[in-house]
């Protein structure tokens, strides 16, 4: 592989329904993941019992010879919406604050 092959790199966005234990460590247990974010409301809409689900839009950065080599996550607000930014600083793009609110 060439050294212009293994810094190509592209960005990659997932949702994710994350199942946290409900207790006081909040301890993540599984992240279930999705294609849109209809499909990842659906799924946190199910109850399960001793979990809280928290969905999430997921920001991989990878490139074709490193892998992933940065990750980034924006959780859904209490008020249902995204926050502008994703906890590394990377802005949401607006197609996804568009999605959400569309469900």
């Amino acid at each position: 592989m060439t050294d212009k092959e293994l810094t190509r790199s592209r960005t990659a966005y997932e949702w994710g329904v994350e199942l946290v234990i409900d207790d006081e460590h909040d301890s993540l247990d599984d992240t279930l993941y999705f294609d849109s974010f209809a499909e990842a409301k659906q799924e946190a809409e199910k109850p399960r019992e001793g979990y809280r689900n928290e969905i999430v839009l997921i920001r991989d950065q990878v490139s074709e010879g490193r892998g992933v080599e940065d990750m980034q996550w924006a959780y859904l607000e209490e008020d249902g919406t995204l926050p502008e930014e994703f906890d590394g600083g990377s802005r949401v793009p607006k197609k996804f604050h568009q999605e959400v609110a569309k469900a």
